[in-house]
């Protein structure tokens, strides 16, 4: 499981000043859950994850991955035993669709027959048959399938926790749907322990099987979508989820 206690983020700005970023902090993504965080611009969303895999450090507090104290792991065996999915997809745009996904399992020096199996298990997996597309370069890519690229990369190694930063942000509300639509009921099979983070409350409650609410660094409630639609914990989970017009689906 993933599990923040009573974490504090500070940075500290041009005038010296610190900037609390997150401020106490409790958060438990139960092992095979995808746990969505949402929250307003500067809430504190993406540093909670950033913190998961010690692309930031925090000023106070543990930050545990699988039982283990971060601080204890090597950040780079940390990293590669951690999925991680971007907005763009974050593929590399002189290699191949096959040498994107294959990149780690190349790095984790796994012999030419393991990695190019490994590629079209997991290009079929996200439903982009490796006849079609292992020899494509980026470029000749839509936006979606990109991000299907990036999610395969994310699997290559069979992680057992992934990291979701905004994956369909940049992707048109159609692609955005049979993305979520297709990912869920995949990580759901795979038992992937999985922490999203979104600013669209539909899709974190389509994907989620709870969601976490974040305002200025602290979190204000956790539940599913029932809780935050009849039983809001303050006043701005009431105005944030007002828009929604009732049912999130």
């Amino acid at each position: 499981m993933i599990e923040l206690s009573n974490v504090r983020k500070e940075f500290i700005a041009e005038d010296g000043r610190a900037h609390v970023a997150l401020d106490g902090v409790n958060l438990r993504v139960e092992p095979g859950e995808l746990h969505a965080l949402i929250g307003t611009s500067g809430c504190g969303k993406t540093t909670t994850l950033r913190l998961v895999n010690r692309l930031e450090a925090p000023t106070s507090g543990v930050v545990k991955v699988g039982g283990a104290d971060v601080r204890d792991v090597d950040p780079i065996r940390l990293r590669r035993g951690i999925g991680y999915v971007i907005q763009t997809g974050g593929l590399f745009p002189h290699w191949s669709v096959a040498r994107n996904v294959g990149v780690l399992c190349e790095l984790e020096e796994k012999p030419k027959d393991f990695v190019e199996a490994r590629v079209r298990e997991l290009l079929t997996l996200v439903g982009m048959p490796p006849d079609d597309f292992a020899r494509r370069m980026p470029r000749e890519l839509s936006g979606g399938q990109r991000q299907r690229v990036g999610i395969a990369r994310a699997l290559a190694l069979d992680p057992a926790h992934l990291l979701l930063d905004e994956p369909f942000g940049a992707l048109d509300p159609i692609t955005r749907a049979d993305l979520i639509d297709e990912l869920r009921p995949m990580l759901d099979e795979l038992g992937k322990t999985v922490l999203l983070v979104t600013h669209d409350l539909r899709e974190a409650f389509a994907l989620g099987h709870r969601v976490t609410l974040m305002d200025r660094g602290r979190v204000v409630q956790t539940g599913v979508e029932r809780d935050f639609l009849e039983e809001p914990a303050a006043p701005f989970v009431a105005r944030f989820v007002s828009g929604l017009g009732g049912s999130i689906r």
